[in-house]
């Protein structure tokens, strides 16, 4: 038969496929040992891939796996474009593993109440594998770097995740580059310095007809210096404006505008748009359409001489690059700048980062005990710092020791808060979508005064339609939430009428009532001041 050399050549085919995915099975179960017919098994999944990361996670895994024979912790990195899409089908179907990373925002607050399990009973307990430290009777939430603040759910009155690592950001440069270049390999210590080192590497490789950028960026990282820069001109304007001593994470600045208190012309907006250009120019053309692996290559193929990013990728890119590698923090101007100085109150501080790489107990576990287990030994101060040893990365832990290639990721904890963006933290994606929409025009080329004016007009007509869309939908979620603890407040208020010494119902009650109460108090911020906004222009035009 014709057909039958095609056919034994695909049985072939499929016996060394067989044969190949059986030593496979064979050389894991091998290399699992003890633990291989393990009776419990904990999987935890992230989307960090890069380099040392998923190695340091394994070692953990194993050394825990020696102090708990009969128990498999498994890890399962799925890549971050298919991340989100992956763990919703999981945690939707009932199948997802037992930890799973909530960073990155993919998660919304009914993922959180629906599909994942509240900490607070066991955050409140101290972690078993502190003892002998000086943390030892401590709460496991007290043994973080921010007291798990950043893991609070004040609208579902819990817990939901524990961090791993913290992420700072700083300017990684090609040593080997800046030596030919400068003639040095000392980075600029100054503003002002920093801009001339950007002008001299382009001006460097146009004399040499090279291709040469100074700044490699992307929607990923381009913010780590937009963001950042905007923020030190707005300062004193974050606290000029805030509400409730919140000189973080509030809404001020964005009803503030609303109410006419700033505008698009007011001197610390002026002066941020202009710090904002002063970088932003010297950033590779068209970034905001790039991503993460774009700016990365860039800046590995020597196309790009620097790149803003966090701590996290210094491992990956030590691993990557071919040639040396230095770090230094994005300097920033004094109080005695002549153009940015007087919008300032002094140098930023990192004191108030938010600690990464949190897992979330998933309602799916089956082993729930075992899971928060395992989080408390790969969050023991021990294991803390082996974890920042082995991955490279800074550890959320309190003072667990990192080594001595870690300290120029240090968090600078001297210094003031930085003041708003254009995003305001993030927290309105309407507004941030029309300021990256027009930020062509403020790094166009030309005058610095034509472009800071160009994108001055470009928000005046689109940025505060879509603001107050944002505080809309804000205030709608304010007024949900008021709606889904009315039950629980009631609840609560009888529990602890019916049991007066139960301290625990108590606090929960007083919880609840006061998530009710702040609620309440931003929906009429929000609702008050949109109001005001509505007739204001509603006088102005009958006018």
């Amino acid at each position: 038969m014709k057909g039958c050399p095609l056919v034994w050549a695909g049985l072939a085919a499929f016996a060394l496929i067989y044969a190949v995915a059986t030593v496979r099975v064979l050389i894991r179960s091998a290399a699992a040992g003890p633990v291989a017919n393990a009776k419990v098994t904990v999987r935890f999944a992230h989307f960090y891939l890069e380099p040392g990361l998923r190695e340091a996670y394994a070692q953990i895994a194993a050394d825990y796996m020696r102090l708990h024979p009969g128990v498999m912790v498994e890890q399962i990195a799925v890549p971050q474009r298919i991340f989100n899409a992956w763990a919703k089908t999981q945690l939707i179907g009932g199948t997802a593993p037992d930890l799973v990373l909530v960073d990155g925002g993919q998660f919304t607050l009914e993922d959180l109440a629906r599909h994942f399990t509240p900490l607070h009973e066991w955050v409140e307990a101290p972690n078993p594998y502190n003892s002998g430290t000086d943390v030892a009777g401590l709460p496991w939430r007290e043994t973080f770097i921010d007291g798990l603040t950043g893991s609070y759910d004040s609208r579902l009155l819990s817990y939901y995740s524990i961090p791993t690592s913290l992420f700072t950001n700083r300017v990684f440069f090609n040593r080997a580059l800046w030596r030919e270049i400068f003639g040095t390999e000392i980075p600029p210590s100054g503003y002002e310095d920093f801009l001339m080192a950007c002008e001299r590497i382009e001006t460097w490789g146009a004399v040499r007809n090279r291709p040469l950028v100074a700044l490699a960026g992307s929607i990923y990282n381009a913010p780590f210096l937009i963001d950042f820069l905007f923020g030190t001109q707005t300062q004193r304007r974050q606290f000029e404006v805030a509400w409730s001593a919140h000189l973080r994470a509030d809404l001020s600045p964005s009803v503030a505008l609303l109410q006419g208190r700033w505008d698009f012309s007011d001197p610390a907006i002026q002066a941020a748009f202009r710090i904002v250009r002063d970088v932003g120019r010297h950033i590779q053309p068209g970034f905001l359409q790039l991503q993460r692996d774009d700016a990365n290559f860039a800046f590995l193929q020597g196309r790009a001489v620097m790149l803003a990013s966090g701590a996290h990728e210094a491992a990956s890119l030590r691993a990557q690059a071919e040639f040396p590698l230095g770090v230094f923090a994005l300097p920033v101007p004094g109080t005695d700048h002549p153009r940015y100085g007087a919008q300032m109150f002094g140098p930023v501080t990192e004191a108030n980062i938010r600690p990464a790489g949190a897992f979330g107990l998933t309602r799916a576990s089956r082993e729930p005990v075992q899971a928060v287990d395992f989080l408390r030994y790969l969050t023991s101060q021990a294991t803390a710092a082996q974890f920042a040893a082995l991955s490279g990365w800074l550890t959320a832990v309190a003072d667990a020791p990192i080594p001595a290639t870690l300290d120029p990721f240090r968090p600078v904890t001297a210094g003031y808060a930085n003041g708003f963006d254009l995003s305001i933290r993030r927290r309105h994606p309407d507004a941030k979508r029309v300021a990256d929409t027009n930020l062509h025009l403020l790094i166009a080329a030309g005058s610095d005064d034509a472009a800071v004016a160009a994108y001055t007009a470009a928000l005046v007509r689109d940025y505060s339609p879509a603001l107050r869309l944002d505080l809309e939908n804000r205030a709608a979620n304010t007024r949900r939430n008021v709606m889904r603890q009315d039950g629980n407040l009631a609840a609560y208020r009888w529990m602890s009428q019916a049991a007066p010494d139960d301290t625990v119902r108590q606090r929960r009650f007083n919880e609840v009532a006061e998530q009710i109460d702040g609620n309440e108090a931003e929906n009429y911020f929000i609702t008050v001041s949109y109001t005001h906004l509505r007739a204001h222009e509603t006088k102005a035009n009958l006018v």
